[in-house]
């Protein structure tokens, strides 16, 4: 996984947000700093604890807890699921299932790209096509 894949799984907000705390200008393949400063920014935005977010930090690493933050911005928006009233719970339960030995973000991961792929396949407007 690189910057420019995370980036292009993130919701237009997230995107934003990684954008602003970069150069403020739209960058398709941003870096570490700006990718983990929007992730955290957005989920700040969205109602989430910065205790939840050092959490996922200190048991899942800054990857791991960038790769999460990106997961749970990308679950708030599927219309196909039941809605995440509550994201930073939802951020503190991918830390206790990983203490459990329960989480598999790679599987998140992946799910999210065939998310993505539908996404476009199914023509929804989206500005990052053809990036992945």
């Amino acid at each position: 996984m690189n910057n420019r894949i995370l980036y292009d799984l993130a919701s237009p907000e997230l995107r934003m947000h990684i954008d602003i705390a970069g150069s403020g200008a739209q960058n398709f393949n941003p870096t570490l700093y700006a990718i983990e400063t929007g992730v955290w920014s957005r989920l700040s935005e969205i109602g989430t604890n910065v205790s939840a977010w050092h959490a996922a930090i200190e048991r899942l690493t800054t990857m791991g807890a960038i790769l999460a933050g990106v997961i749970t911005d990308a679950r708030l928006s599927d219309p196909k699921l039941p809605q995440v009233v509550n994201p930073g719970g939802y951020l503190r339960g991918m830390v206790q299932a990983d203490q459990r030995g329960e989480l598999n973000l790679i599987s998140s991961f992946m799910g999210l790209l065939a998310r993505r792929a539908r996404e476009e396949e199914d023509g929804l407007p989206q500005d990052h096509k053809n990036r992945i």
